[in-house]
């Protein structure tokens, strides 16, 4: 539900996180303590790159939402399926 939202207001979702990129709208140690424990959960090093909230946010979505989807091509479920493949 949350990915289809994001799909249809993709615009306004990015505008909304690049401006976040640019403003400080955290303190350094925030920014600091959340990047190393999404890196440690996330088993992802890119987080530690991550220069402020919008950045890590943005890294955040990604993964939430890339997470599930390869997970449902990995299971081969048949509403994935080319339609021709189906008789």
């Amino acid at each position: 539900m949350i990915a289809k939202r994001l799909r249809s207001s993709r615009y306004r979702v990015k505008d909304l996180i690049d401006i976040m990129s640019l403003d400080n709208i955290s303190k350094p140690e925030k920014v600091e303590s959340l990047r190393k424990e999404l890196a440690q959960h996330h088993q992802d090093d890119g987080f530690l790159r991550c220069r402020n909230m919008g950045e890590i946010l943005k890294r955040h979505l990604k993964i939430a939402l890339l997470k599930p989807m390869q997970s449902l091509d990995r299971k081969n479920i048949p509403m994935f399926k080319p339609w021709h493949n189906y008789d």
